[in-house]
């Protein structure tokens, strides 16, 4: 007697082939706002973000920006340390 066992290949077949093109447009659609959410987020929280007119200058901006905040704590702890205000 042969045992009935269901392969890994042919169930994840059976699963794509039910999936329909709605059910690809739901998740874009829906991965689509999750981006404008963390963009504007992005926005918010970076000086001049809302003035920025596309996505790309947005990143730069942020990337400038975190570059900008590392250069001043950077500083901050040498000047600290060089004055003997380490601990």
């Amino acid at each position: 007697m042969k045992a009935m066992v269901q392969s890994p290949v042919r169930s994840l077949r059976n699963e794509v082939c039910a999936l329909s093109p709605e059910s690809f447009k739901i998740k874009k659609s829906s991965h689509e706002n999750e981006m404008r959410e963390l963009y504007y987020k992005l926005r918010e929280l970076v000086p001049n973000g809302n003035k920025l007119a596309t996505d790309m200058e947005l990143l730069q901006n942020v990337i400038d920006y975190m570059l900008d905040l590392t250069d001043t704590l950077h500083a901050q702890v040498c000047t600290s340390f060089y004055h003997g205000k380490s601990k």
